[in-house]
């Protein structure tokens, strides 16, 4: 793990998530399918991803994450702050056959520091290993994809999409990738 810390020398926590965070969570986010997504060969466009609900997705995601419900053990959330701004988080959600990592970002000037492993880390450790975890990610981010296989997740087959995502017609190519029995 790389241990730089921010220019402004402010260590870097990592907490679970709060409602209070989902406002940070939701600009992590949007910032990284920004800097990620718009992708001119599969028709990606900066109005596409502005049409996705962030603000409402958000507030269920960190609502849910932090035990607002108690009855409901089935999704978490962590976020990394530095000097108290949310600067990355993960999400993970289980299930009664599969285990989801839902969500990893990292602010764009944040990245390299390890803080996508930690927060990896912390929603592998919580999902446990008695069960296949499954994520997917972007057929064309290869840096994701080369960042999961390091964490021992195996490339697997395309995700089919009954509709197009993006109100625009296109849709999302995307693969699924699995930490557990090997999948060809």
């Amino acid at each position: 793990m790389d241990d730089r810390v921010p220019e402004d020398g402010a260590a870097i926590e990592i907490s679970e998530a709060t409602p209070a965070d989902a406002a940070g969570i939701g600009y992590v986010q949007l910032e990284g399918w920004l800097t990620t997504y718009v992708n001119a060969e599969h028709g990606i466009t900066v109005e596409d991803l502005l049409l996705l609900d962030f603000a409402n997705a958000h507030k269920l995601l960190a609502e849910a994450s932090t035990g607002t419900k108690p009855e409901d053990d089935t999704t978490r959330s962590w976020v990394a702050k530095s000097a108290g701004t949310v600067v990355g988080f993960s999400s993970a959600h289980r299930d009664t056959d599969t285990n989801k990592l839902c969500a990893l970002y990292v602010l764009s000037e944040f990245r390299g520091m390890g803080l996508g492993k930690l927060l990896a880390e912390r929603a592998i450790q919580w999902l446990g290993r008695d069960r296949d975890i499954v994520l997917t990610v972007a057929s064309f981010n290869e840096h994701a994809i080369v960042f999961y296989q390091r964490l021992g997740f195996y490339l697997g087959p395309p995700v089919v999409h009954d509709e197009p995502v993006f109100a625009s017609g296109h849709d999302w190519p995307e693969v699924e990738m699995r930490l557990g029995r090997h999948i060809a």
